[in-house]
Order: C-alpha cells, then structure tokens, then sequence
C-alpha cells in the first residue's frame, strides 16, 4: 500500500502548492483534493497516479532519500 499525504504532495511538488495546483495535476477537481485531510493518506488510485506521473518526486527512490540523514550527519556521534 502506497501512503502519501496532502502535505507530503505539497512539498514535493512546491511550498506554495495549493489545492488547485494539486487538482490540475491530478486532473480532478479542487473540491476534491479540498476533502483530503491535510495529514491523512491521500486516496490510493491518486498516490499511485503522482508515483507514475512523477516517480522523481513520489517513487520509492525519492521517498528513501527524503529519510535518509542529510549529507554530513554523523549518526555515530556520542
């Protein structure tokens, strides 16, 4: 099951996203997207629809790297 939220969309694809731009790319309606929960799973069809349009953003690549410790960080530190 691919999880993705309304806030995770929006920071992906911009800081200043707004439901609009979220509908346009899914190519549904704002009213729509404006029913997501802001931290709630969006609906999967659509998580799978954003990982196939844009995999460099949504993919399981791209989320691995947002996880990963930034460049520099020492997890071993005392």
């Amino acid at each position: 099951m691919t999880q993705i939220t309304k806030r995770q969309l929006r920071e992906a694809l911009g800081p200043k996203t707004r439901d609009v731009t979220i509908a346009s790319f899914f190519g549904i309606t704002q009213a729509a997207v404006s029913q997501w929960g802001e931290d709630d799973p969006i609906p999967e069809m659509r998580a799978l629809q954003a990982i196939q349009k844009r995999p460099d953003l949504f993919g399981p690549n791209a989320r691995a790297a947002a996880n990963a410790p930034a460049h520099g960080e020492d997890s071993h530190a005392a």
